[in-house]
């Protein structure tokens, strides 16, 4: 029996290089991310990971033995008059 594997955030550089890993291992790999994108020989899932129900609906369709949580954050610094605020925005 071939293991599954979810990896989110499947489209960025480690993600890429996670889901050819793991293809060649000879897991059965769902890759997920915001927009889809050609991943050859994965399973490609769109998902908004803010949307706590399409990730319920991605964890139970792909029914994974291992979930490899690749997605990342944007950090942005806003300046606002003499003050600098940090903000994280999911990607």
């Amino acid at each position: 029996m071939r293991k599954r594997i979810l990896i989110t955030g499947a489209s960025g550089f480690t993600g890429k290089h996670a889901v050819a890993h793991f293809m060649k291992k000879d897991y059965e790999v769902t890759a997920a991310m915001r927009k889809e994108m050609s991943c050859e020989g994965a399973s490609v899932v769109s998902c908004d990971l803010e949307n706590e129900d399409q990730v319920m609906k991605l964890v139970e369709d792909a029914n994974p033995h291992y979930i490899l949580h690749l997605a990342g954050t944007k950090i942005m610094w806003v300046a606002h008059g003499n003050s600098l605020y940090l903000t994280l925005t999911a990607m």
